[in-house]
């Protein structure tokens, strides 16, 4: 199993989109954490989407607009639907409450 950890800026979901169909055939889960939620970015993730291709997101990312508590994330969800597996990153500065 490959795990490619991919920060997702545009051209990292461009270049993960147009490899789906090659990624559907292996063992690959992608794992994305999200940096910004704009035009391009909502249309990616709704284009992996329809793909019924799970993707493991990261829910409290470390870079990016998406850093902040109200940055859009549980939008990210709504677009991305079931196909999400939510993934959280722990680091030295991580509490229970997070």
């Amino acid at each position: 199993m490959y795990f490619p950890y991919l920060r997702g800026k545009q051209q990292e979901l461009i270049a993960l989109r147009d490899a789906m169909p090659q990624i559907k055939k292996s063992k690959v889960l992608p794992i994305i954490e999200p940096v910004g939620l704009g035009a391009s970015a909502k249309k990616s993730f709704a284009k992996l989407s329809g793909l019924n291709l799970p993707l493991t997101i990261i829910s409290n990312p470390q870079c990016g607009s998406l850093k902040a508590p109200d940055g859009g994330i549980a939008e990210l969800f709504e677009i991305v639907g079931s196909n999400a597996i939510v993934a959280y990153l722990i680091h030295s500065a991580s509490t229970l409450a997070e």
